[in-house]
């Protein structure tokens, strides 16, 4: 039943669009803004994921090189990562979360950022 609604309300839309060509040139523009937003968003939350990876690499101590071979990558695909420039799955950050020794929340939490032995004393 509820397959056969939202059938009915696609028709619906349809024949709205084919009856009213200015309303779909106003939706594809609807459309097309909405991708372009979404995109932005996806690359900011890749930018900080990036930031984040690499503010726990250098409170570690350890190179990309380091981390890229702990993960059994190759550096310059840590680099891209690092960078923001590649979405990965989530089995990959749990794989680089293991090369780092900590939990994956601490790619999202900021309070759950190791603390290097400097800052404890």
């Amino acid at each position: 039943m509820y397959f056969i609604k939202n059938l009915e309300r696609l028709q619906y839309f349809i024949t709205i669009c084919i009856l009213k060509r200015k309303l779909v040139v106003t939706l594809s523009k609807i459309f097309k803004s909405m991708a372009t937003y979404y995109s932005k968003d996806s690359q900011e939350t890749l930018n900080q994921l990036g930031k984040r990876l690499k503010t726990i690499r250098l409170k570690k101590g350890l190179r990309q090189r380091e981390v890229a071979e702990r993960c059994g990558f190759n550096k310059s695909f840590y680099n891209v990562i690092e960078a923001g420039k590649r979405n990965i799955t989530i089995l990959t950050l749990q794989n680089i979360a293991y090369a780092l020794e900590v939990p994956m929340e601490a790619f999202f939490r900021e309070s759950a950022l190791p603390v290097s032995p400097k800052e404890r004393r």
